[in-house]
């Protein structure tokens, strides 16, 4: 059974607050009323019963009666703000003691035994003040003991009655506060002298050496005796000696604040005085991207394994493989609200080409890193965020950052500097790294030199680069994602990724195309008829072609990406436009793994003046299965990338080296080269057929 609201009752004379707002009647009508707002615009709304009762059950209404009463106004005035819960105990007897007076002469008047002249005041006051005790111990209720101890009220002359009475009569309760509160003696009875040498010695509590208060103390009396003895030499008084307590309210008086700023520094009082709320709100996966590098505390040797040792001498340089051990840093993004990692990079040392990689590697597909590292959680999570949040490092507040952030249609945000708790999220989590997979790694090198100790961290360094990399993914894929978290309420963040994406959806991953635009290296590049060319591989395509033939510009910017060299993007004129390689089999193909082929089919015939398309699919089929085998796959080591190193590269590893001659792109056979035998390679697993290679004249390949 179901009962309607019931009718509120608000007087024409009532003031109204709802919420923040305070309204007065402005009509009432059948189902309601139209209140109007007492500041601000004064406009009117309309609130039915119901609504009014709904905010009356939650305590967001309320009605002060004939607040807008004429006869009254003086009275409420008076009473304006007022609350006896804000007095202090001794005050608030003092006013109960009061009332109890006035309301014996109340009864002593009922009874026709005093009236309010002065004279009948005086002599009926023996009886109020004997009436006004009573009435004081009923009120208290206390059990009376015979030889128990009685206070009596202070006897008033009458005047004092005469006042309290009309005092109560025109205003109430609040005619009997008085500001007793606010008496007494406010400043210091001591010496002006010893104020100076007060204030002179309190102040240094705030010096940055952090002098204790005992020491302060100390040095105050002492500064005080040093000041009687000149003035005994002088012929004059002695001073007070202030007392241990004086001194130490002279202390306690400095603001906190203040004092932490000037004995500790501002990042550190702000962060200790930094108000504590509910935080940020956040409801969506994605909606806010933390991303932050650390140094480990971790010794690696920087081993060259797997397909390391055959990359060029600068791109090893590039990577830090030098087998010195160490210390790395870690780049990471993870996602405020389901507090997942979507991104890791490692690097020799915070550099802007990690933190691209990074960012990178959160608008990809992660279950090659998962799989790589025998996985048994999915690493599923990827797309586009609205937001990311970083510090105010080199490595992120640059412009190929801000490039790389607007291109993807991301809004960036860097707080301000000092506030490591507005990126919370990503300063947790480095710690729980620290806490929970450092300490079963030997080579720790701690976060400072007091808690290393003589733990001999450089000799205890076993693992390389790479094999953290991999226990760090399988770590985050296999044990983070899957812990408990405090700030998901207890849920895993795997769980909170699944619910949210479930009920909110994820942006989707960028495509091939923009991540190239977002995240490539920029070059110059001469067009020729053979089309573009990049580490000895060409580009060409019919569009590029039409572009030669009606415009003289033949230097043109080329966008490319080391994750994906079977594609570039060519500027023509205003507009960007995707050319593919010449040879179909780079697409996909890493460069560092281009590379290693290219050292590889040197190995096998370094006299070799003619290279097959064979060779080259083969070659690059052996790098991707030794990968594999070694878990390449899972690296995370940041190859740093940049134009410079490509210009290197190609001066020092690509002279006289080409790939698809766009004259001979065709042949009698549909193939391209002569086949070049390739000894020594690994056997791949599984049966892998290659098609036969006809000979042919064209000289597609050279060195």
């Amino acid at each position: 059974m179901t009962f309607a609201s019931p009718a509120a009752f608000i007087g024409a004379f009532d003031r109204v607050s709802i919420g923040n707002v305070r309204y007065r009647v402005h009509q009432a009508v059948v189902d309601g009323f139209v209140l109007q707002e007492i500041e601000g615009n004064k406009l009117s709304q309309k609130f039915t019963h119901a609504e009014i009762h709904a905010r009356a059950k939650v305590g967001d209404v309320k009605v002060e009666q004939h607040f807008f009463a004429p006869h009254i106004q003086a009275k409420l005035k008076a009473n304006q703000d007022f609350d006896l819960g804000l007095l202090s105990k001794e005050h608030l007897e003092f006013v109960s003691n009061k009332l109890a007076v006035v309301q014996a002469v109340r009864v002593l008047r009922s009874r026709g035994k005093v009236s309010l002249s002065h004279r009948s005041l005086k002599s009926a006051l023996p009886e109020i003040m004997m009436l006004a005790d009573e009435l004081r111990e009923e009120k208290r209720k206390k059990r009376k003991y015979a030889g128990g101890k009685r206070t009596s009220l202070e006897k008033p002359c009458s005047k004092t009655v005469w006042n309290w009475y009309t005092a109560y009569r025109d205003f109430g309760v609040a005619g009997l506060v008085d500001k007793r509160s606010r008496s007494g003696q406010r400043g210091s009875r001591l010496h002006p002298e010893v104020n100076k040498l007060m204030l002179e010695c309190v102040g240094a509590y705030k010096n940055p050496d952090r002098p204790t208060k005992e020491q302060v103390i100390q040095d105050t009396q002492d500064a005080v005796m040093a000041a009687n003895e000149k003035r005994a030499l002088d012929g004059l008084a002695p001073l007070k000696i202030p007392s241990r307590n004086t001194i130490m309210r002279r202390i306690n008086s400095i603001p906190p604040f203040e004092a932490a700023v000037c004995r500790h520094g501002r990042a550190q009082a702000i962060s200790e005085f930094y108000p504590v709320g509910r935080g940020l709100v956040r409801s969506r996966p994605l909606e806010r991207l933390e991303m932050d590098d650390w140094t480990v505390d971790l010794f690696t040797i920087a081993k060259q394994m797997g397909i390391f040792p055959l990359l060029p001498p600068e791109l090893q340089e590039a990577i830090a493989l030098d087998g010195k051990k160490s210390r790395w840093h870690l780049c990471v993004a993870i996602c405020g609200t389901t507090r997942c990692i979507l991104g890791m990079t490692l690097s020799s040392s915070p550099a802007t080409q990690a933190a691209l990689e990074c960012l990178h590697m959160v608008v990809r597909e992660k279950e090659q890193w998962a799989d790589a590292v025998g996985a048994t959680s999915p690493w599923e999570m990827g797309g586009l965020p609205e937001l990311l949040v970083t510090d105010a490092g080199s490595q992120f507040d640059n412009a190929r950052i801000e490039v790389a952030v607007h291109d993807l249609g991301i809004t960036a945000d860097i707080p301000p500097q000092g506030l490591p708790q507005l990126r919370a999220t990503i300063e947790r989590l480095f710690e729980t790294i620290g806490s929970n997979l450092l300490p079963r790694l030997s080579g720790r090198s701690f976060s400072n030199v007091m808690q290393r100790g003589d733990y001999p961290s450089e000799e205890r360094a076993v693992l390389s680069v790479h094999d953290f990399s991999r226990i760090l993914v399988r770590w985050v894929v296999d044990v983070y994602h899957n812990t408990p978290h405090a700030g998901l309420s207890g849920e895993t963040p795997l769980e909170c990724w699944k619910r949210l994406s479930e009920e909110y959806g994820v942006r989707p991953m960028p495509d091939r195309r923009s991540r190239r635009i977002a995240f490539g290296v920029t070059k110059k590049r001469e067009l020729s008829k053979k089309g573009v060319q990049v580490l000895g591989v060409h580009y060409n395509s019919d569009r590029l072609m039409q572009y030669m033939r009606n415009e003289t510009n033949r230097t043109l910017n080329v966008q490319w990406l080391a994750e994906d060299i079977g594609e570039v993007e060519v500027q023509l004129g205003a507009d960007w436009y995707s050319v593919p390689a010449v040879l179909p089999g780079f697409k996909g193909v890493k460069a560092s793994n281009w590379l290693a082929a290219c050292e590889r089919i040197r190995k096998g015939n370094p006299q070799a003046r003619k290279v097959s398309e064979e060779a080259i699919s083969t070659a690059l089929k052996e790098i991707k299965h030794w990968n594999t085998a070694a878990g390449e796959k899972a690296g995370i080591v940041n190859e740093g990338w940049t134009s410079d190193l490509i210009e290197k590269l190609e001066e020092n590893s690509f002279l006289g080296f080409q790939v698809g001659d766009p004259s001979s792109s065709t042949s009698e056979h549909g193939l391209l080269g002569a086949r070049v035998e390739v000894p020594d390679g690994p056997k791949l697993e599984g049966n892998e057929s290659t098609r036969p290679v006809l000979p042919t004249s064209n000289e597609d390949w050279k060195f």
